[in-house]
């Protein structure tokens, strides 16, 4: 039996008798609860501004506002906290107000928030409360807990709170079933969310609807699943279920991501043809479609029919296009474009910007590159990791590897003065040390230009630098410091590098291997090619041609006759190295 904590689903839902859920419209059923004054809302949320903890300043300030709470408003501003103590003080506050008493939506507001950031025992201790208040536990409720457990990864949760729902004779809804597909899809659990689908469309009370099939035919079309995608479409069509634009972008994007741009351009003029659906959504996709299947001058003729036509233009599909021109190496057209756009009144994201500085990069005009840069922040645009990786990879491509580490450098100076100016830096993310992630990226960028520049010294001090400045290095970090090492010849350098790399927690990739034991087994070092390939296997990596290629020297290190086998044969002479018991049957 599934529970919620210690509290019993079954306990919670057989106590009393569900009221039946309203069928009304979903606009009607908003009239029994009206909307409150903005006011009520924006004045209670501006005594939190700023404050991170509930205390009794915090109530002190609300008593003053001396303002009569409705459960909308309540709600509204729950769902607006992101502060979890906060949010949980407001809930208590509300619940000793006159005249006032908690029901199921405002529990479910406060346990969606206090579920999501992680105290699931807190959640739990809301649930048992609304239990012993006699507030009737819905589906919505309900569908609010599987969306906390979703938020966690924690599928089979979820689907325990789903069966429970049936056994305690709660009808699960449409909606609820929803919810659960969308988790399952999220967690990867494909298969399960199938399942819970065929349950749907075999039962007569909760038929899916296009929500439903958009969510799988979206999911198909990014794991390259066209065939199954094309008959959840054909299946809308047959059950009566109208397709709408999310239907037909999310198949066009399936079609285009495959390489079936033909087919995907036989889709969009049957909807064409119907006088209907086509959007800029649609129009997007098959653009990107076009671009990615390298037909040009097709998304580009596409593109102008979707401004003669009227359609509504956005940042992203912009975006999509000056992607195309740059790849095809028409920076002045781009910049046309963005000219044009502007003229729309479309305001340029940071894509935008980055698109245009890798297309100058990538021409090597890294001077108009950084011009490009300079305008980006007096347009109020923030530069992001990538921007930053763009220009530090146009340098190193130049050979300026000075310059570039330079402006690296300034880089992480300016953010750490804004970390002290502001109390947050731009770095954003860190890992579960603590230690900074989103930057990594550029420091790989500049750690590739160095070792190809043969500058070795210069990229392990930059390594360690990294770490000292609180930046986690990743596998690709580690991994480009060893192949150059490699190709200088220096195996015991990269082997202790690897060394570090495991103490660091860092787990390498086949790549890694591939390299160490190709510098290792030219370098004669037998048992330690060995033992790679012991750990090798107890991380479950295969090797790949590459492997059985790198081993060659290491089992014929005597013979000086020139090797001439394919991969095939490379494979069938070297599977006993790769299975031996000890290091004497290499």
């Amino acid at each position: 039996m599934s529970t919620i904590g210690d509290l019993s689903l079954r306990t919670v839902l057989s106590k009393k008798k569900q009221p039946p859920i309203s069928v009304l419209p979903c606009k009607l059923r908003f009239l029994k609860y009206p909307q409150p004054p903005r006011n009520t809302t924006e004045s209670i949320l501006s005594v939190f501004s700023g404050r991170q903890a509930w205390n009794s300043e915090a109530q002190q300030a609300l008593d003053a506002l001396k303002i009569k709470l409705g459960y909308r408003a309540v709600r509204e501003v729950i769902k607006a906290l992101s502060n979890v103590d906060v949010a949980v003080g407001f809930f208590h506050w509300a619940a000793q107000q006159q005249d006032f008493k908690h029901n199921t939506k405002t529990y479910s507001a406060i346990v969606r928030l206090v579920g999501e950031s992680g105290n699931l025992k807190l959640m739990n201790s809301f649930v048992l409360q609304m239990h012993q208040e006699g507030c009737p536990v819905t589906p919505y409720f309900l569908a609010d807990i599987m969306m906390v457990y979703g938020h966690h990864k924690m599928a089979k949760q979820a689907f325990q709170v789903f069966k429970e729902m049936s056994n305690a004779g709660l009808q699960p809804n449409q909606f609820v079933h929803n919810c659960l597909i969308s988790i399952l899809l999220r967690c990867g659990h494909f298969e399960g969310a199938q399942k819970v689908f065929d349950m749907m469309r075999t039962g007569n009370k909760c038929l899916p609807d296009a929500i439903t099939y958009n969510m799988l035919i979206d999911k198909c079309g990014k794991s390259g699943d066209v065939l199954r995608a094309q008959q959840y479409c054909m299946e809308m069509r047959h059950k009566g279920v109208c397709p709408n634009e999310k239907s037909y972008a999310s198949l066009l994007g399936s079609l285009g991501k495959s390489g079936k741009i033909e087919k995907a351009c036989d889709v969009f003029n049957v909807i064409k043809s119907k006088g209907r659906l086509v959007n800029r959504v649609t129009y997007t996709e098959l653009i990107k479609g076009l671009g990615r299947a390298g037909e040009s001058m097709k998304a580009l003729e596409l593109f102008r029919e979707m401004e003669e036509s009227g359609c509504e233009m956005d940042v992203v599909v912009y975006n999509v296009v000056l992607d195309i021109l740059v790849k095809q190496k028409m920076i002045g057209q781009a910049w046309k474009l963005f000219v044009n756009m502007q003229a729309r009144q479309c305001a340029p994201n940071v894509v935008t910007y980055n698109t245009l500085i890798g297309g100058f990069c990538k021409e090597k005009r890294v001077d108009e590159a950084f011009r490009w840069y300079d305008k980006m922040k007096g347009d109020g645009i923030t530069p992001d990791a990538h921007t930053y990786s763009i220009l530090v990879g146009g340098l190193c491509k130049l050979g300026q590897i000075d310059a570039a580490y330079i402006f690296l450098t300034k880089r992480q100076s300016s953010s750490v003065l804004q970390e002290n100016k502001l109390g947050t830096n731009d770095r954003i993310d860190k890992d579960a040390d603590g230690r900074m992630i989103e930057s990594i990226p550029v420091h790989n960028t500049m750690l590739n230009g160095l070792v190809k520049s043969e500058r070795l010294e210069m990229a392990c001090a930059h390594l360690q630098l990294m770490e000292k400045s609180g930046y986690v290095p990743d596998v690709f970090s580690f991994s480009v410091v060893i192949h150059g090492l490699g190709k200088a010849g220096k195996p015991n350098d990269a082997l202790a590098m690897y060394q570090k790399m495991k103490k660091l927690g860092i787990k390498p990739n086949l790549v890694t291997f591939n390299t160490l034991i190709d510098l290792l087994g030219k370098a004669g070092m037998v048992f330690e090619v060995h033992e790679l390939l012991q750990e090798m296997r107890s991380l479950g990596l295969k090797p790949d041609n590459i492997t059985y290629t790198s081993l060659l020297p290491v089992a014929d290190k005597d013979s000086h006759k020139p090797q001439k086998l394919n991969p095939s044969a490379i494979k069938l002479r070297f599977d006993h190295v790769l299975g031996m018991p000890n290091v004497n049957d290499i």
